[in-house]
């Protein structure tokens, strides 16, 4: 699979962190480019399969998403 350096990074910083990462915006600053770019990455790389989000609480202010790596996203970073 070709996918994007940002995509890349977005992968390799979640296995990193064992899996899985809390909040967009603090996975916006640790990730060198940004953070338009990187939210537009998310969405992409949540549509190729490689992570998933899921939102803590309810809707609204106060909601922490929760990236995860999926199957596909730690073959993905292993290879």
């Amino acid at each position: 699979m070709n996918i994007p350096e940002v995509h890349s990074l977005i992968a390799r910083c979640l296995a990193e962190n064992g899996g899985s990462f809390q909040g967009t915006n603090q996975l916006c600053e640790i990730i060198p480019a940004t953070p338009q770019g990187i939210r537009q990455s998310l969405r992409k790389v949540n549509k190729y399969g490689i992570i998933r989000c899921s939102k803590s609480g309810h809707c609204g202010r106060g909601h922490k998403s929760t990236w995860t790596l999926t199957r596909l996203g730690w073959k993905y970073v292993q290879s």
